[in-house]
Order: C-alpha cells, then structure tokens, then sequence
C-alpha cells in the first residue's frame, strides 16, 4: 500500500499528542496536591500564624493596662479603675474574638489537607488554644479581683492577688510561646511538603514526558528512517551537484514521494552531466559570459540574436617578438606544445581583469573590454593592467621556457608586444545565419594591432592611443612617445608607452622628463636641444630605445630638413 509522507507524518503526530496527554493526565493528580497544601497555607494556617500573633499582642496590651494600676501609688481612685477595668474588658473580648477565628482556620485546615498526620497535628493546635482561652479566663478573673482591691484600697489582699496573678501569668505566657512554635512548626511543615509535593509532581511530569519522548522517538525514528536515507542522499547529491561533482546518483527506495523525488533527481543529473560535457567543449571557443549573454539575448527562436551595437571598447593586441626565428628551431609538435603554454599564461592576465579573448591568430591574441562584463568606466585601466600582467607573465614564461622546449643551452628569447586602443567600434553577434561570432570591428581593432607592430619602430612593448592614456588616470607610469600616423591612416595620433603600474623611480621620473622636454623641442625643430634632452634621458636610462630612434631620425632630419609645413606627425608605412 502506498503510503503518503503527510500520513507517516500525521501519524508520528498523533502519537506523540496522544502520549503527552497522559504524561499530562497522570501528573495533573500531583499538582493538585501540591495546590490543596498551597491554598490551605495561604488561606488558613498563615491566618492562623496572624491571629496567634495578634493574640500575643493583645495580651502584652493587658498586661500594660494591669501594670498601670498595680504601679499605681494612690488607692480608692474608682474612676480610674473603671477605665482600666473596660479597656482590659475590650482587650479580653478582642482575645477571644481572635481564638474564636484560631479555632475556625484551624478547623477548615482540617476539612482540606489530605493527609492525617497533618489534620492530628492541627486537632492538637485547637486543643492547645482552648487551654489558653482558658488560662487567659482565670487571668481575666484574676485581674478583676486584683482591681476591685486597688478600688477599695486593700493593699495587702491586692499584693497577694498581683503575686498570683504573676505566677498564672507566666504560664499562660509559656502556653502561648508553645502554641505560636507549634502553628509556625505547621506552617512550616506543610510549606515543606506543598514544596515537595510540587518538586515530586514536575520530576514526575519530566520523567513521564522524558519516556513519551523516547517512546516517541524510538517511533519516530523507525518511521522516518525510510524518509531520512533518501533526503539524506539527496541532500548529499545536492551539495555535490554545487561543488561541480556530477557523478552522484542517489539509490531508489520505497514507493512514496521522495522515490519519485530521486527518480526525478537522477534524471536531471543526467541531463547535467550532457550539459557540462557540452559547455566544457563550447567553452573552450567561446567565453562563458559570452554564452551566458548570447542566451539571454536569444528569443524563443533560436535564430533571434539581439544585433551588434555601436559601444566604447578598449581593443588589445599582443605578438611575440621574433616568433618566426622562434619557430624555425622547434619541432611541430614542440611548437604546439609551446604555443599551448604560452597561450594558458597569456589567457590569464585578460581574464583575471575581466576581458574577452577574441581569438588567437597565430602568435597574437586579440583581446577587448567593454560593457556590460566590465564597468564602461574602467575599460583603459583594465586592459592597461592586464598588458602589465602579460609583461610580468612573459618573464615567468622565459625562465620555464628550457622546461617547456627541452632546450637547456640556447633556448630560444621570448618577448611580446603589445597595443592597445580605445575608441567606437561594433560589439555583439556577427556573421551569417548558420555561422557567428562575438566580436568587435571598427577602426580601434586595426589601430590596436598597428601599435602592437609600431613597438618594434620604437624598442617599446606596450603603446596605447591617447584615448586610453586618458581613461586610465593616475597609478600607471606612462610617457608619450610621438605623434604618429600608422599605415592606412593619413590621421595622427598621439602615442603613449604603457611603462608600468604604481609610482616611477628617480631615475625614471629623471628619464621621462628630459624625453618630454627633447618631445617639445623635435616637434618645434629645436634639432640641437632635442639631441642635448634625448642624451640626457639616455644617461638616466641607457637602454631606453625611443630616445635612440628619435636621435637617428634627428640625424636624418638634419640632413634633409622637413619643408614648412611640417608639423612633427611621423608616418609609419610598415605594419
């Protein structure tokens, strides 16, 4: 029979409320005991400690009144007497008003307290305060003898009354310190057991609901071990499935939902599994944002792509100096090898500042950075940052290259140039219906790559437009390097070198200023202060190649002098 998760959960419920009800039932009996012994304290025994005590006081009061006449020197004052005599008579009838409602509290305590002990204990209490109604009587009748004698004067008979009087007295004052020991030893003694029968009644409450819990349990857990393996291994899945690990499948038990949970489960691994195989293949020719956004852009029909848009774009492009040298002392297969190292490196540092690869065309990667996988903002300073990564990488990739090539002596020199441009160009999916890319066109991709190949005009590894020089603010150490119209372009631009990121030395700071101030003076053919400043900057940097280039174009230059209308523009035919 097929049984729900609802109906094993409903009945596991029902059972526990079934049990907690008896554990409920059973202890209710013992806190009633301890309420009856409760109710019987605060509504009759700490009355009756209240009226004992009240009896006390209005005993001192009489003894007062008496002591007032027997202290007395004068006699025969009958006024005087007569007030004594109804005052201690008003404080003889408030001692037996308050004996009269001992004997009541003591005996509803009786009628109420559940156990005999306790009710022969209080029989004897209502017996001791009727021995000191009695006691306080012969006292009552004694002290009106004793001031029938002050009235008349009699001073010998009332001297022999008040010795009388002060025996009956202390007895009746020990009665009464027994019987207000006793009321409290009651109090006390029931206080005691409400206490305790209220401290059994919750250990017996705690001990009856611990067993339901354990029945409970016992129960629950043989009912729910069914349910618990499969979430378990479901969960299990799960956290496996989010830590990239497809290769769980989780065991089919038992015939409720959670089997149909698994089967469902196992499936969608499955289809997982095919997905990753599919995406670990596609994603090695194209980059996952660029799936993620494609997918995002593509309506119910697969064929409906969002169209390429105009967008500022940072293009970079990188090429190993000397690659064709390079290649002519490896093996194809060596080659490959080395390529395949040189490329994974190189893919680093664009992807850790979030550029796209847009393809590798031999030795050269091309790369670009734009909205929306990185902030409009920070296009420049990103690419600018990555051609610095890709410098420190070529000098990592140098010192494994024996490693890499097998060559220990005389391995090939790796170096790269780069450049990187930034200006309008068209970003999105181009190309046929059955055939397309993501990429980027415009004139900022063909700028790009003439600045990676003017670097070797000038001895420099990284130039970048001047537009990129603008957005990449403070943090990099730049200099400009010319004016320069690149093959296909009769339009100049100024050209920057990317030197490097953080604050320049001395000997830098040094350098770049004299190459800005001899810039100045090449531009306003000033040949001779143009030399003096290009020497200087190579006395604070010797291996600074652009300063050599502008010293033999100077030389040239000098020899044929440029026309009037010059304006400092150099003209770069060579790619």
């Amino acid at each position: 029979m097929r049984l729900s998760i609802g109906v094993k959960i409903f009945s596991i419920a029902v059972f526990l409320a079934i049990v907690m009800i008896a554990a409920a039932l059973l202890s209710e009996s013992r806190v009633r005991q301890a309420e009856i012994r409760i109710d019987v304290l605060a509504d009759h025994l700490l009355p009756l400690l209240e009226n004992s005590n009240e009896l006390r006081t209005t005993a001192l009061r009489e003894k007062m009144e008496f002591d007032l006449i027997v202290s007395s020197e004068a006699s025969g004052e009958a006024a005087e007497a007569q007030r004594v005599e109804k005052l201690y008579e008003d404080h003889f009838q408030r001692f037996s008003a308050v004996a009269r409602a001992m004997h009541d509290e003591i005996d509803a305590a009786i009628d109420k307290l559940p156990t005999a002990d306790r009710k022969l204990t209080l029989a004897n209490l209502r017996v001791h305060v009727e021995a000191i109604v009695s006691e306080h009587e012969q006292l009552h009748r004694l002290i009106k003898r004793i001031i029938a004698r002050h009235t008349e004067g009699n001073e010998a008979a009332k001297t022999e009354l008040i010795g009388l009087y002060r025996q009956q007295d202390e007895s009746f004052i020990d009665a009464d310190r027994t019987l207000a020991g006793e009321i409290r030893a009651v109090v006390d003694a029931v206080a005691l057991t409400a206490k305790k029968d209220e401290a059994e009644a919750i250990s017996f409450e705690h001990i009856v609901t611990a067993i339901a819990a354990i029945l409970g349990l016992l129960l629950a857990s043989i009912m729910t071990r069914a349910l618990l393996s499969p979430i378990r291994n479901l969960r299990l899945a799960s956290v496996a499935i989010k830590e990239g690990d497809l290769s769980k499948h989780v065991e089919i038990s038992g015939n409720d939902e959670l089997a149909d949970l698994s089967d469902t489960f196992n499936e969608m691994i499955d289809q997982l599994r095919q997905k990753e195989k599919t995406e670990a293949v596609f994603g090695r020719y194209v980059d996952p944002r660029v799936i993620d956004r494609l997918v995002d852009e593509t309506g119910e029909n697969a064929n409906d792509l969002a169209a390429a848009g105009r967008q500022e774009a940072s293009i970079f492009f990188s090429d190993i100096a000397g690659y064709t040298s390079v290649s002519e002392r490896l093996t194809p297969s060596g080659l490959v090898h080395l390529m395949n190292e040189y490329f994974n490196m190189a893919g680093e540092p664009i992807t850790e500042t979030g550029g796209l690869i847009d393809k590798f065309i031999g030795d050269a990667v091309m790369a670009f950075w734009c909205p929306p996988f990185v902030p409009a903002e920070d296009i420049g300073k990103l690419a600018c940052k990555a051609a610095i990564g890709e410098a420190a990488m070529i000098r990592a990739f140098q010192e494994r290259l024996p490693e890499i090539t097998g060559i220990r002596v005389g391995a090939p020199k790796i170096d790269i140039r780069m450049g990187i441009a930034t200006g309008e160009v068209i970003v999105g999916s181009i190309g046929s219906t059955n055939k397309r890319n993501f990429t980027v066109i415009g004139d900022m991709v063909n700028l790009s790559s003439r600045l990676e190949g003017a670097n070797k005009f000038y001895g420099t590894q990284t130039l970048i437009c001047q537009r990129t020089h603008e957005l990449i603010g403070d943090g990099f150490i730049t200099r400009e390097i010319d004016n320069l119209a690149v093959k296909g372009k009769n339009e100049a631009i100024r050209v920057f070198e990317l030197f490097a990121d953080g604050q320049p030395t001395s000997d830098i700071a040094d350098a770049f200023g004299h190459f800005a101030e001899a810039l100045d003076h090449y531009r306003h053919g000033n040949w001779t202060e143009s030399e003096k400043n290009f020497k200087a900057c190579l006395d604070a940097k010797p291996d600074d190649a652009p300063s050599r280039v502008f010293l033999s174009r100077i030389e040239r230059l000098k020899a044929q002098p440029p026309g009037a209308d010059w304006d400092g523009v150099w003209h770069l035919d060579a790619k």
